[in-house]
């Protein structure tokens, strides 16, 4: 099941009470209600926020099949405070600032 941006977005911003099926989540190696601390540490696939994320040292996506390079790969609905880091492959959508 492909996700819009919208309806990703939808999800991520919903409440954690809602029921989510596990297919639409399951493109996401990480997917966190609420804010998101990450440090020295890389997640190789998909990363959806729906709060604010803090990355230390980081990478998203570096083990991503080349079929996807065009898709979102990072979605975070606050804003990001990022330090040495990367998304190596895909988009990353950020709903508020980066620093």
């Amino acid at each position: 099941m492909r996700l819009s941006r919208l309806s990703l977005l939808a999800l991520v911003a919903a409440a954690p009470s809602a029921p989510l099926a596990a297919q639409t989540l399951s493109p996401y190696g990480v997917f966190v209600y609420n804010d998101f601390f990450h440090s020295y540490s890389e997640t190789n696939g998909r990363l959806a926020v729906g709060g604010n994320a803090v990355l230390n040292h980081w990478g998203v996506a570096q083990f991503l099949p080349a079929s996807q390079y065009n898709e979102f790969t990072m979605v975070v609905n606050g804003n990001v405070n990022a330090n040495e880091g990367s998304v190596f492959h895909g988009k990353t959508y950020v709903g508020g600032t980066i620093t």
